[in-house]
């Protein structure tokens, strides 16, 4: 199904938003402003430029005012009306000023520049513009290649803070709240500066413009305190600003604030509570400094209702940090819609081809990622990435397709790019989704480090699954009864059956690493290919070390007394002819003859050349001259009989048991296994997964894991030889 481009995006050109001082109503102010001024915006759908034939475009019923293209009530800031006169949309509203997204906004403007950006269903008609070709759009001369969107309906405008050009902007009118309530002659009132200046313990004579920089610092407004003033609050000397919304009733959900002063001057009549106000403002002030200051660190030009609630609520910077990832988290962007298609017209998965360039770039041959995804994904992986692709590259991809319109990843934008591209978790949206790729790659590369270390346990073990973490019981039949003779009347005796059981659990082994911000600003690749296979021969080592630490650990499992113990017996033809004799003779618990034929031929390295020669030297040589002459063998009665199997766990100093002259015969493992380990859910490697990091972590965080266990089972399924 192809997938349709929409637009998100402010275009170049000066479609600014001016709110106006004089409000519409008691929760409303007004603005007006230009939306799309006719000219290119870029998109991450499309190569080139795109341009909106305004003569095509449908306005919608009703055309909502939001935040940053969030379809959400909650980022709902008012409805407007909008004029198309064919060459720019111009538009004009009101914005409720009472939410805490409206009057953050509201009051952020008077800092950061607002731009406006429009929002749009499908695109229904699209038209290249081939390279040299001229084309008259919105009273312009456009000359190719560009994109001309010939027919769509505007649904929505929103309010963002980087728009497509620079020289847009929002400008909000610096005198917005000084109306007449609040002024006098253009001054603040005397009785609302004392009441404000004791409100938060400001020095006492504190001028107008003193008052006004202390409230802008907590994000609060003249008209609030007003409010506050009005309703009949009562003042405390040095008391600090009350959290929570603040209206004409005090704090919602708490009774209305009490802030003590003598009168309102704001001096108290006690002089030593005066001077612990202003030792107290005094320490206090260099903190607040701090605290704002890493606060708009944090946020940046994000979710500026948000930074505003953090800074006037006064929260930790921790708390701050904790609920801007939150917010990242709950965002729901509505995305560009980001397509390939095939030579064929076949409308591929993005992420797939993303995965598919990952892959090829860290050293997969083309015919395995074939084998992985698709040949139409591979050649539009080497169309579009013909380079190769690179750790920004796979980022900037996720993030365009999950709305961002970021084009380039730098050091001032390496987080939102990231959270933006990690955001398709949660969203549900995007069929590009950056941890799965980075997982389905990172596994690639584990899997091949996991299988490069040895694998000699998968010969003589028994593998289980399992479905969950409870110690599971294995149980094996022992036939206690032999056929007998059947009488003349036809009748069978009965036998009876016991039963011997064994033990296992899986547990889990992992490990926690991040493509770091390092990483991620230097381009490196590396850390999502070499890393997680050196994240494969960890896990691979470790398993062995598990492994071969419980097989080894066996001097109460083989041993004379259960008949599967041979000693002072070298590994050569007669001591191999010796220790099969042993096999054979090997008794169930019912004192009965198992009847096995024994397997493999496990060794340490000290043993396997001698084992590989006693496999594979089938040579018969000529004894005697003439009518004495006769074949014989080269004395190994044992050719191709018991496959030989090296691990070098076997002469590993560090674990008990170890020996470089031991060997050991074994039984197939479907019949009886000296030794089973158990995965969960039938998992047999280890996996990695990908996700954003918290907000302490400067990276993408990658963890392996693995769920297995491992237990001696059967000790009459082989023997030890403990050579001399």
């Amino acid at each position: 199904m192809k997938m349709i481009p929409t637009i998100k995006a402010a275009a170049p050109g000066e479609n600014g938003m001016m709110i106006q001082a004089e409000a519409v109503t008691k929760n409303e102010t007004a603005f007006d402003g230009d939306a799309y001024s006719g000219g290119t915006m870029q998109q991450p759908w499309s190569e080139c430029p795109v341009v909106m034939d305004l003569a095509g475009l449908r306005i919608a019923a009703q055309i909502p005012l939001l935040f940053n293209h969030y379809n959400s009530p909650d980022y709902r800031l008012g409805v407007m009306e909008v004029m198309n006169d064919k060459r720019k949309l111009s538009v004009s509203g009101s914005m409720d000023n009472e939410t805490r997204l409206g009057a953050g906004i509201i009051s952020s403007g008077k800092k950061y520049e607002w731009q406006l950006s429009v929002g749009t269903g499908p695109v229904e008609r699209l038209e290249y513009i081939a390279p040299g070709r001229t084309v008259n759009v919105n009273g312009r001369n456009f000359t190719g290649p560009v994109n001309i969107v010939r027919e769509c309906e505007l649904r929505e405008v929103s309010v963002v803070a980087v728009g497509a050009d620079s020289n847009t902007h929002m400008r909000i009118a610096a005198g917005l709240f000084n109306n007449s309530q609040q002024i006098e002659g253009g001054h603040m009132k005397k009785e609302l500066r004392n009441y404000i200046i004791a409100r938060y313990g400001l020095a006492n004579g504190a001028d107008d413009a003193a008052v006004r920089a202390h409230l802008e610092s907590i994000h609060r407004t003249e008209a609030q305190e007003q409010a506050d003033f009005e309703s009949g609050v009562v003042v405390q000397a040095g008391a600090q600003a009350p959290t929570g919304t603040i209206g004409a009733a005090g704090v919602s959900g708490a009774p209305a604030p009490v802030v003590q002063a003598a009168a309102i001057g704001g001096q108290s009549d006690n002089p030593a509570i005066q001077a612990a106000v202003e030792a107290a403002l005094a320490s206090r002030d260099t903190q607040e400094n701090t605290r704002i200051t890493q606060i708009n660190a944090a946020f940046g030009s994000d979710f500026p209702e948000l930074r505003a609630q953090a800074l006037s609520e006064r929260w930790t910077v921790e708390r701050a940090q904790t609920e801007l990832v939150a917010a990242l988290r709950r965002a729901r962007p509505s995305a560009g819609v980001f397509n390939i298609v095939s030579n064929s017209n076949e409308s591929l998965n993005v992420g797939q081809v993303i995965q598919a360039a990952a892959l090829l770039a860290g050293g997969i041959a083309g015919e395995e990622v074939i084998r992985m995804t698709s040949a139409p994904v591979v050649e539009a992986a080497g169309r579009r990435y013909r380079s190769g692709i690179g750790l920004q590259q796979m980022i900037l991809e996720a993030a365009w397709a999950n709305g961002s319109t970021e084009r380039f990843l730098t050091v001032g934008n390496w987080y939102e790019v990231t959270a933006a591209a990690c955001r398709g978790i949660t969203a549900g949206f995007s069929n590009v989704n950056l941890p799965g790729i980075f997982s389905a790659v990172a596994n690639k590369f584990l899997l091949d480090g996991f299988t490069y270390v040895d694998q000699s346990w998968r010969e003589i073990a028994a593998v289980g699954s399992v479905n969950d973490f409870k110690e599971v019981t294995r149980y094996r039949l022992g036939a206690d009864f032999k056929f007998q003779k059947v009488g003349k009347g036809g009748e069978l005796k009965h036998g009876s059956l016991s039963e011997t059981s064994y033990r296992n659990a899986a547990e889990t082994y992992g490990l926690m690493i991040a493509i770091t911000r390092q990483d991620i600003i230097n381009d490196d690749l590396g850390a999502l290919t070499t890393l997680p296979n050196q994240f494969g021969l960890a896990a691979g080592r470790s398993f062995n070390e598990v492994f071969w630490t419980e097989f080894l650990d066996n001097a109460a499992f083989f041993k004379t007394a259960n008949g599967n113990l041979l000693t002072g017996n070298p590994l050569g033809v007669d001591g191999l002819t010796n220790a099969v004799k042993l096999f054979r003779a090997l008794r169930d618990e019912t004192k009965q003859l198992i009847g096995g034929t024994p397997k493999t031929l496990l060794v340490g390295p000290s043993n396997e050349v001698a084992a590989d020669k006693l496999y594979n030297d089938t040579q018969m040589i000529a004894a005697g001259v003439g009518s004495s002459e006769k074949l014989v063998t080269n004395g190994n009665p044992h050719a191709r009989k018991y496959k030989p199997v090296c691990s070098p766990y076997l002469e590993d100093a560090d674990k008990t048991g170890h020996s470089a002259t031991a060997y050991y015969l074994l039984a197939d493992p479907k019949f009886r296994a000296v030794i089973e380990a158990v995965f969960l859910n039938g998992v047999q490697t280890p996996v990695i997964e990908s996700s954003a990091a918290e907000f302490n972590t400067l990276g993408i965080q990658l963890r392996g894991y693995m769920d297995c266990g491992v237990r001696k089972q059967e000790p009459k399924a082989g023997i030890k030889v403990a050579g001399a």
